[in-house]
């Protein structure tokens, strides 16, 4: 496994935000994918990154101030 230290570049991924559209590297359309870990094993399987934390994060809402919360994954490479 490579060593935190040797990471040059990080992606955040979140089930609750849209990320922009499509893949950083390729066509790949991120905002199709609706599991978590699709968009995590399009990154591990086609651009070799490694999964370096996965977590929940808990907002509040704007509209009525309820908390929710998003599974999320840093990935890295």
């Amino acid at each position: 496994m490579k060593d935190i230290k040797e990471t040059k570049h990080t992606i955040y991924l979140s089930t609750g935000i849209q990320e922009g559209g499509k893949c950083e590297f390729c066509d790949f359309q991120i905002n199709d994918c609706h599991k978590l870990s699709d968009k995590i094993n399009h990154y591990l399987e086609k651009h070799n990154y490694t999964l370096l934390h996965i977590g929940q994060e808990t907002g509040r809402d704007i509209d009525n101030g309820k908390a929710w919360h998003d599974t999320i994954a840093i990935i890295g490479q």
